[in-house]
């Protein structure tokens, strides 16, 4: 009996505490979020850019499983209190047996076994019996309706492809419908103009899946919804609500009814669909809040629970709001510049005729167009494009459709990439299978990355880089006929080589066709300021300005000066005519393993 009893206790005990522990431990070697790509996202994007969100760009159903498995080890609702609250009277039930059991057998050692054993036997055996009756039946229907609720809501759950977590019920009498817990519908990377532009409609999808009321998650990225439901009303549990490029324009009144909404994040499309109208008492019952971000500044006064508060670009903010409230708070951050930064100024002056206000920008202009999608970029991520005479690269920033963006931001991020040798497996969420994650047809990209982040060599000739043009290094031919001038190259150790070179050619060609060793390891990309020379102030003051990244590149370099270049920008002209070019005394190597790439 002592042996049986401790099984059955050690089983209870199982379920009620080690059964998360084990779900968050299994999640901890198993789930894994690209942390180093988002290392470089902070590095390289403008604060306030839900870029750099990580939780955005994690896998729902991941979330939702850590999350469980924390909320069964916490009491935060009736439901986890009475399972506890019967786990534990079970527990002592089953022991108050066992230390009866104990007392019985000692008395039985003192007194006569036959006397005891004919008193005792009948009434304990009928008592064991109807007991073990109990239990026996008890544990047949607790796992006939397991089996049922496990069946039928595979069976009811199955038409609803965008329903990866759903509760196991089964309901007697009734006809079961799917009991769904997350609704996700994502599209990470829209690849036509058109697929962003005239997006699904996924309304009937999350009214049919709202009406049961159980929905905790609702994220629904480049999907149209231009109304929520009615339906999503009864979901009193909601405790995320993420709608990206969605075309809601207004919220309903009820909104407030999400007391336990936890994270909120609503992003719309400026020219085409921008938000109308979120109602004012929103968040005046949210005390559970713990994520924020929408275009509007909210009334901050009930959101005791905030722990972050971000705000950015709110131009037509005049003044901060009070954050007595905000008891919790423990991030605060204000992005770009506006009035209210007057208000204790850094520099102790503030220019009003000198911020943000004053700045016109032409947004439609910066919003994706037929031309900088489809036109240009052809849903190939990371390929160069042209646009206005700007060179750009072909992205999904901030989610919307590949297009060409000319701002540097992203291109930035993407060499920076480059040079830290993270391989970028280009994926995309399909909408047929949101519980899976696919690679794309572009998995090439990450074969002909790992080519370019490879070691150079010589018998290697051209390499291919997604869909730009090959950088022959090692063809000069195209400048042959090209009129020819003297550079004279001061090394490292101060010896001066005197060398020819063609027009057109760049500093780093010129170098690497005459065995100098300049390294230039991100092949020209400005990736890198391994090719970082020092030029005369005569050269130095013909040239074009250099661009954004040249600089930010400039900044990492050894030895910088006032006439500092990189190499690979330096273009050769007749004015470079018995010019002297300085190598300085160290540079950077960005190969891994300490590779030093040889002309070619």
């Amino acid at each position: 009996m002592l042996v049986v009893a401790r099984v059955f206790y050690l089983f209870d005990l199982f379920f009620a505490v080690f059964a998360p522990i084990v779900m968050l431990m299994y999640s901890y070697y198993n789930f894994h979020v690209d942390r180093d790509n988002f290392v470089i996202r902070e590095e390289t994007l403008t604060p306030g850019s839900f870029d750099r969100i990580a939780r955005l760009f994690a896998d729902p159903i991941q979330v939702q499983l850590v999350k469980t498995s924390f909320a069964n080890l916490q009491i935060t609702e009736g439901e986890y209190i009475l399972v506890k609250c019967f786990l534990n009277l079970l527990g002592i039930y089953k022991w108050k047996k066992v230390i009866a059991y104990l007392i019985l057998a000692n008395r039985s050692r003192r007194e006569d076994k036959g006397v005891a054993k004919a008193r005792a036997h009948p009434h304990s055996r009928k008592h064991t019996m109807v007991g073990g009756f109990i239990f026996i039946c008890c544990s047949m229907g607790i796992a006939i309706y397991t089996a049922l609720s496990i069946s039928t809501s595979i069976e009811n759950c199955a038409p609803y492809q965008h329903c990866p977590v759903y509760s196991y019920r089964w309901d007697w009498g009734h006809k079961s419908t799917c009991r769904c817990i997350v609704f996700m519908d994502l599209d990470l990377a829209p690849r036509t103009y058109n697929d962003w532009i005239n997006a699904p409609d996924v309304t009937e999808d999350l009214r049919a899946l709202s009406s049961n009321g159980y929905l905790q998650i609702v994220q629904i990225i480049n999907r149209a919804v231009p109304e929520l439901p009615e339906e999503l009303r009864l979901c009193t549990k909601l405790k995320e609500l993420i709608l990206v490029y969605t075309k809601t324009r207004r919220f309903p009144e009820w909104m407030k009814e999400f007391t336990r909404l936890e994270y909120f994040h609503v992003e719309n499309d400026l020219i085409h669909s921008s938000l109308q109208y979120l109602p004012p008492d929103t968040f005046s019952n949210m005390h559970n809040l713990r994520f924020l971000r929408t275009g509007e500044l909210p009334n901050l006064d009930d959101l005791s629970g905030l722990t972050t508060l971000y705000i950015a670009d709110a131009i037509h903010a005049y003044s901060l709001p009070s954050l007595v409230g905000l008891t919790n708070l423990k991030n605060f951050a204000l992005f770009r510049r506006n009035e209210i930064c007057c208000n204790g100024w850094a520099t102790g002056y503030c220019d009003l005729t000198n911020f943000q206000k004053n700045i016109t920008q032409n947004v439609q202009a910066s919003e994706p167009t037929l031309q900088s999608t489809d036109g240009m970029c052809q849903g190939v991520l990371y390929r160069e494009c042209n646009m206005n005479g700007i060179r750009g690269i072909c992205y999904n920033g901030r989610m919307q459709v590949v297009h060409c963006d000319v701002f540097g931001e992203y291109e930035k991020m993407r060499r920076l990439q480059i040079a830290r040798g993270i391989t970028i497996w280009v994926t995309s969420i399909l909408s047929s299978s949101p519980s899976h994650i696919f690679t794309s047809w572009s998995a090439m990209l990450r074969v002909l990355g790992q080519r370019l982040l490879s070691r150079a060599s010589p018998s290697h000739a051209p390499r291919f880089f997604h869909a730009s043009a090959a950088a022959l290094h090692g063809d000069m031919s195209k400048f042959a006929n090209n009129p020819t001038v003297h550079i004279k190259f001061k090394l490292r150790d101060d010896s001066i080589k005197e060398v020819e070179a063609k027009t057109g050619m760049s500093i780093l060609d010129v170098a690497h066709a005459n065995d100098i060793d300049l390294e230039g390891a991100c092949e020209s990309s400005m990736a890198c300021s391994t090719c970082h020379v020092i030029l005369e102030d005569p050269v130095f003051d013909e040239l074009e300005e250099a661009c954004e990244d040249e600089e930010d590149m400039l900044d990492m370099a050894f030895g910088l000066t006032d006439t500092s270049r990189l190499g690979c920008q330096v273009f050769v002209t007749e004015d470079f005519e018995g010019t002297t070019v300085m190598l300085p005394k160290a540079t950077r190597n960005f190969y891994v393993d300490g590779h030093v790439p040889k002309p070619h």
